[in-house]
């Protein structure tokens, strides 16, 4: 039912008997690359309020479809327009449209050099004197301290500090793990030139992480934290850089274990990308994003829809270049069904041969 739900070939009636159905949640249905204007119009019409908010925030929405939503009565989608999807890469509605100014950085109000030094003395908070590690204001004396704090976080956070040197910074005791979080100073998101570069090639594990964010990095700074051995710069550059080449996205998300690891496959390297050269590789998680790129033949996605690895086959099994007998061979299989149950071409008896089933075992469609 569920892979039925996110299928671009329901017609209307199926549609909202399948997004009503007690298996289904309406995210269930919003997650598809794409939206037919049709398919978009009708949801966006659904009665329900909360099927209206999750199409709102539905990446495969073009913000050309979320702006006719924007004269919905509900609050809450009119929230949700504006937040916009809870992904990294997706094109926000145009301020002319909404009437909002675009969105800034947030900066923390810095510390005077009281507040900061009284925020350096507790003894009970690690993070307090490790956010108070940062600030300018700081005397001295007790950066000094600091960099002999017994505590390795607030150690990490002090030799982030402005204006030392990468001897200076060495001679901290400090180690940085890669499920360790570090706060991302302000001062190296706003440097440039040799000072940035000097980030992006820093020791610091914790300074080249922060350089990921940086908006303005050159090729080359992308070029050497792409090739960083700290996992959590490149994870961080791909989660921020669209310029990142294409096989480090791939790799980094082959890599990745984190939950929102699958944001990934909506970097802008891999729209337009040629990934017909993964369909041979040995890694099955490579061979299974073939079917992202559009312009893959159809003999290709036939031929990896017969991989031996059941994951590439279920990646493959939702492809509308698939042939009908193809998909049907694959909806019989009960390692694809699931997942030929969202291809296109499956035909429409067998969809509503899906929901009757569902109907029998969960019984009447909730109210």
């Amino acid at each position: 039912m569920r892979g039925l739900a996110r299928n671009p070939g329901l017609p209307p009636d199926l549609l909202l008997r399948v997004i009503d159905h007690p298996a289904v949640e309406s995210y269930h249905v919003m997650a598809r690359r794409e939206f037919t204007d049709a398919t978009f119009d009708l949801l966006a019409a659904h009665p329900d309020a909360r099927v209206r908010v999750h199409l709102a925030e539905a990446e495969g929405a073009t913000p050309g479809q979320r702006a006719r939503m924007l004269d919905d009565p509900s609050p809450e989608v009119i929230k949700a327009l504006l937040v916009g999807p809870y992904a990294r890469w997706w094109v926000p509605l145009p301020p002319e449209v909404t009437g909002q100014p675009p969105r800034e950085r947030v900066r923390p109000v810095p510390l005077s050099r009281a507040e900061a030094e009284e925020m350096a003395r507790d003894d009970e908070d690690e993070w307090q004197r490790a956010r108070a590690a940062l600030e300018p204001a700081l005397s001295t004396g007790t950066v000094g301290r600091l960099m002999r704090d017994p505590h390795p976080t607030v150690r990490q956070h002090v030799a982030m500090r402005a204006g030392l040197t990468e001897a200076e910074r060495a001679a901290i005791d400090y180690r940085v793990e890669q499920g360790d979080y570090l706060a991302v100073p302000d001062w190296v998101l706003d440097a440039d030139g040799d000072l940035l570069t000097a980030c992006v090639r820093s020791a610091h594990p914790g300074l080249r992480r922060a350089a990921a964010f940086h908006r303005d990095l050159t090729a080359e700074h992308i070029a050497i934290l792409a090739a960083d051995d700290d996992f959590p710069v490149r994870l961080l550059l791909c989660e921020f850089q669209a310029a990142v080449p294409v096989d480090v996205v791939v790799r980094t998300h082959l890599a990745g274990t984190t939950i929102n690891i699958g944001d990934l496959l909506w970097h802008p390297a891999l729209r337009a990308a040629d990934l017909t050269g993964y369909a041979d590789d040995p890694d099955p998680g490579a061979r299974a994003l073939v079917p992202l790129d559009r312009r893959a033949p159809a003999g290709l996605i036939e031929r990896l829809s017969h991989d031996a690895d059941p994951w590439v086959r279920s990646a493959v099994a939702g492809d509308g270049r698939l042939s009908a007998e193809r998909v049907l061979e694959l909806y019989a299989d009960p390692e694809t069904t699931a997942a030929a149950s969202a291809n296109p071409h499956l035909p429409v008896t067998v969809m509503e041969r899906i929901l009757a089933e569902a109907d029998h075992l969960s019984g009447p469609p909730r109210p």
